[in-house]
């Protein structure tokens, strides 16, 4: 763990990104969400050995038939975003 002195913790990820992108913090993200802007260079990596090597998030929950509208929707929308992982 990294302990970081500042004034100001967001947990805000478009506040967030909005201050990364002015060069007022860094911020932790996933890769999809700002690949195109580090592509353009608005955005550079760094810290890179404390990112996630992982692939992909996996969602289990015990049972098909009563699953709470909240993980429904949850599921429907990342199933949106990346359809079958990829």
């Amino acid at each position: 763990m990294i302990d970081v002195s500042g004034p100001v913790t967001i947990g805000n990820s478009r506040i967030g990104l909005h201050m990364a992108l002015s060069g007022a913090a860094l911020i932790y993200a996933a890769e999809p969400s700002i690949a195109a802007l580090v592509a353009e260079g608005r955005l550079r990596v760094v810290l890179e050995e404390w990112g996630s090597r992982g692939e992909a998030f996996h969602i289990y929950y015990s049972s098909r038939r009563q699953v709470p509208s909240s993980l429904r929707l949850l599921i429907d929308l990342i199933r949106e975003i990346r359809p079958m992982g990829f």
